[in-house]
């Protein structure tokens, strides 16, 4: 079964050197998602736009989110019900461990 890779970036896009754009260009077929104004962290419009990727994706959809684009996804006080990997670091500046780990 095909699957799509959507890349979901955090404020600003994820630039030219940024980890999301290498690994976008690695992924066959991956595509970054549409319709977000990279410069107004908007939420509720950051969401319609990655709903909206979601829905005209055909087969599973794998999100690769990073920092604000994570948030652009409703997150649920139970298990996800899928397979799913929240990848975090000690030196994040705007997101202490501890916060990674009790969203996990």
């Amino acid at each position: 079964m095909q699957h799509t890779t959507l890349i979901v970036p955090g404020f600003h896009g994820s630039g030219p050197a940024h980890w999301q754009t290498w690994f976008e260009a690695q992924v066959p077929g991956a595509r970054r998602v549409s319709g977000i104004d990279w410069e107004q962290p908007v939420l509720p419009h950051w969401a319609q736009a990655v709903r909206d990727g979601i829905d005209h994706a055909s087969g599973p959809v794998w999100l690769v989110a990073h920092s604000f684009g994570c948030l652009a996804r409703w997150i649920p006080r139970s298990p996800l019900g899928a397979p799913s990997l929240v990848v975090a670091s000690t030196n994040d500046p705007w997101v202490r461990l501890s916060s990674a780990a009790y969203w996990a």
